[in-house]
């Protein structure tokens, strides 16, 4: 089974595509919940003064996290469980509302997020259908609002 190294008590580095993608090519089953945090309308600049931070900031000891594109990034908590995973990620979805809420007067930007429970699946199938519900989201978001 995938399996986190041993992590800091905080996560101080968002990593890169590179390490994710290395990470996705190794052929053993992962367990937990995968986050995809995709960002809209918003300069390289308030992505690495404030986005960053408060993705990090997030991110729960044992976790990951990875910039997986210019727009996207990608949390990987390993051993997260149903009800665990449910409530993880309530909290992040409140954090991610809250943000764009307190920030509409500084900047425009909206963050699209989706995920994905995998259960001893490849990594590359959890983050592709994090993905897929993320893209699901943003098509359900916008014929409701």
């Amino acid at each position: 089974m995938l399996v986190a190294r041993a992590e800091p008590a905080f996560v101080s580095v968002v990593q890169d595509a590179a390490a994710l993608t290395s990470l996705r090519a190794n052929w053993q089953p992962y367990t937990g919940l995968v986050i995809c945090v995709a960002l809209k309308n918003i300069t390289e600049r308030v992505i690495e003064k404030t986005v960053t931070p408060l993705l990090t900031d997030m991110a729960k000891p044992g976790e990951m996290l990875f910039r997986s594109a210019k727009d996207e990034f990608v949390l990987l908590s390993p051993h997260e469980k149903s009800g665990d995973s449910r409530r993880r990620l309530s909290a992040i979805s409140h954090q991610l509302w809250d943000y764009q809420l307190r920030n509409l007067s500084n900047f425009s930007m909206l963050f699209n997020w989706g995920s994905e429970e995998a259960w001893r699946v490849p990594l590359s199938d959890a983050l592709q259908a994090a993905r897929e519900n993320m893209a699901l989201a943003n098509r359900t978001t916008r014929k409701v609002g």
